[in-house]
């Protein structure tokens, strides 16, 4: 009977979650300027806005492959998630632009897990130099967590969080072709 990854990894969080629980997680996000007159609400219903703690951001970048951490919804709900960290590239993956230049980008630090208290539950977290995006679905719905952007097309400090079921109509997708 073969162990595979995924069984070690619900193994292992089964086995430290008694560990991680009550622990003061330090947040990585902090209640953010009002939502009241923000233009997300052309967008959505309802959301919450959030500015990134640094330093809790840089000590998740630089902590143990299994870490917990509390996730707001954008409804003034915190979640717990026990992550552990996944590998989405191999030492030697390359890429490679239309005209073959070698492209050099932020691989990032990605996560994967659940949130005991909610049940069947699943939580992605990508943790970036300068930013992190966060997707995580249980029975309540699915929720995304993420910059938004400047004016100028960066990434803001500041974070929205909301249910895909709050938006007023279709998010638009960009045209990829």
């Amino acid at each position: 009977f073969p162990v595979t990854i995924h069984m070690r990894f619900l193994l292992l969080t089964f086995l430290l979650f008694p560990a991680l629980q009550g622990q003061n997680l330090q947040p990585f996000l902090t209640a953010g300027p009002a939502t009241q007159s923000h233009p997300a609400h052309q967008a959505l219903n309802h959301f919450g806005l959030f500015t990134a703690n640094q330093t809790g951001m840089e000590s998740l970048r630089n902590g143990p492959e299994t870490t917990a951490v509390d996730l707001p919804d954008g409804y003034g709900n915190l979640f717990t998630a026990v992550l552990h960290e996944v590998n989405l590239f191999t030492a030697d993956a390359v890429f490679h632009t239309a005209d073959g230049q070698i492209l050099n980008f932020d691989r990032g630090r990605h996560f994967q897990g659940r949130m005991p208290e909610a049940g069947n539950s699943m939580v992605s977290l990508s943790l970036f130099n300068t930013h992190m995006v966060v997707i995580y679905s249980y029975a309540g719905g699915n929720v995304v967590i993420a910059p938004l952007e400047n004016p100028n097309g960066t990434l803001s400090a500041t974070y929205v969080a909301y249910y895909d079921k709050d938006f007023k109509t279709s998010p638009p997708y960009r045209d990829w072709e």
